[in-house]
């Protein structure tokens, strides 16, 4: 019910949409596209004030004043994908390397917001965050490409909001996205 209200599927949102994917081919692409807009144009500003810790403002408001927090970001880059003809979903997620979701104490356990999109035809590779046929978009990220997802929201109980019903999925874990190899070559010298 604190997202049922919340105006979606405006004009200007749409338009955005359009211009951004203007030209591009592949479902891909234009996600790739659209998730970029959302991370790199859209500021992360985390407000959550009273219901606004719970209910997203309007994709149209987020995208007008370019900030908002993780709902916020979310559910405009849902509905920017669903413009471009890529059904997403809003997915609660913790963002916490540290701890799990408990599955045996039903309580508000989620701090984070993220989106998920079917996987099928995306022409998505092993290293895409893929996980239950889902691929999980995290639009706060401000680095990264369509493979990345942070180190916090991977190996998490995640609740994808689908037609009414919650499904609960394990996000994936991605080591080859998260390693890094340095090499240093040292010579001493005599001074």
């Amino acid at each position: 019910r604190l997202v049922a209200g919340v105006p979606r599927n405006a004009a200007p949102v749409r338009e955005k949409a359009r211009e951004l994917t203007a030209g591009l081919q592949t479902r891909r692409e234009k996600l790739a596209a659209l998730l970029a807009f959302a991370r790199r144009q859209v500021r992360y500003v985390a407000v959550e004030v009273g219901v606004g810790g719970y209910r997203p403002h309007s994709p149209q408001e987020v995208l007008d004043r370019r900030w908002g927090d993780c709902k916020d970001k979310a559910f405009l880059l849902i509905d920017l994908l669903r413009e471009a003809g890529i059904e997403a979903w809003p997915v609660l997620s913790r963002s916490d390397r540290s701890s799990r979701v408990d599955r045996e104490f039903p309580s508000p356990q989620f701090n984070h917001a993220i989106a998920a999109v079917r996987a099928e035809g995306l022409g998505l590779t092993d290293l895409d965050p893929v996980a239950g046929g889902y691929l999980f978009l995290d639009p706060t990220q401000e680095v990264g490409d369509l493979a990345w997802l942070a180190p916090g929201t991977q190996d998490q109980d995640a609740l994808i909001v689908r037609d009414g019903k919650g499904e609960l999925v394990r996000t994936p874990t991605l080591p080859a996205a998260e390693t890094r190899k340095v090499s240093a070559h040292v010579a001493l010298t005599a001074g």
